[in-house]
């Protein structure tokens, strides 16, 4: 994010708020990860590979497989598949894809709906796409039942790549443990300009925001951006080892 709290100008216009170096850090993140997640949102705007791009010279020694699982959370199939129906994310030869499903349908729905989403997995598996219904896990919430979902597969490590919405959710919920903040020397404005929390956190006194416990701060590259990684202060963890990334 900039020094001001956006990730992207009022139009969307987020290429780039972070540097190279911060963006190669990421990389070397992703490597490091099971899995890593966004929100329709982002698939939509961004259309993202999600692959871990690094050079020859960049291999990380305990890389235990050549890509993440790539994730990406919807309440509706149907419309994420319409929005997007030649995304990068739906091509499985280099990495494999799971959408996970929370609220799909709900007594709302019509029937010509629920047809629609039930077209839309179809054709999601005969891209060999992984489908997870995240309602099977309530009451707990839509991220955290992810979490359970991820590491019943064994992924112990998952990077959260998504936008502020999402974020919030996964911060809210404390489906993560750690925020890795990576600040840009610059100033973006903007009444209505993204921010890495962009949704409701509940908090409506200063004494009852969330907090950090800050166990690092560092330079990244030759653009001065800092990265800082702090750990949200609770006394239960969900999982093991679930960070939150915003860039």
């Amino acid at each position: 994010m900039s020094l001001d709290g956006k990730i992207a100008t009022e139009t969307g216009d987020a290429r780039w708020v972070s540097s190279l170096a911060s963006r190669h850090y990421v990389h070397t993140l992703r490597a490091r990860c099971d899995a890593v997640v966004i929100g329709s949102g982002t698939l939509r705007h961004d259309d993202p590979e999600l692959t871990v791009r690094l050079g020859q010279d960049d291999l990380i020694p305990e890389l235990r497989s050549p890509q993440p699982l790539r994730v990406v959370m919807t309440t509706s199939a149907a419309r994420l598949w319409h929005a997007r129906p030649e995304a990068k994310l739906w091509n499985v030869a280099e990495a494999s894809t799971v959408v996970a499903i929370s609220s799909a349908s709900n007594s709302n729905s019509s029937d010509s709906d629920f047809d629609a989403e039930l077209t839309a997995i179809e054709q999601l598996r005969l891209r060999g796409i992984q489908i997870a219904d995240l309602d099977a896990y309530r009451p707990e919430p839509p991220t955290r039942a992810l979490m359970h979902w991820l590491y019943e597969r064994g992924c112990c490590n998952v990077l959260w790549e998504c936008g502020g919405t999402l974020a919030t959710q996964a911060v809210r919920d404390r489906a993560v443990q750690k925020l890795l903040v990576f600040i840009a020397p610059k100033l973006v404005g903007g009444r209505t300009s993204p921010t890495p929390i962009a949704a409701d956190l509940g908090v409506l006194q200063m004494r009852e925001a969330v907090p950090l416990h800050i166990t690092r701060t560092e330079k990244i590259g030759p653009d001065q951006d800092i990265l800082v990684e702090a750990y949200l202060e609770r006394e239960e963890a969900a999982c093991p080892s679930f960070a939150l990334n915003a860039t």
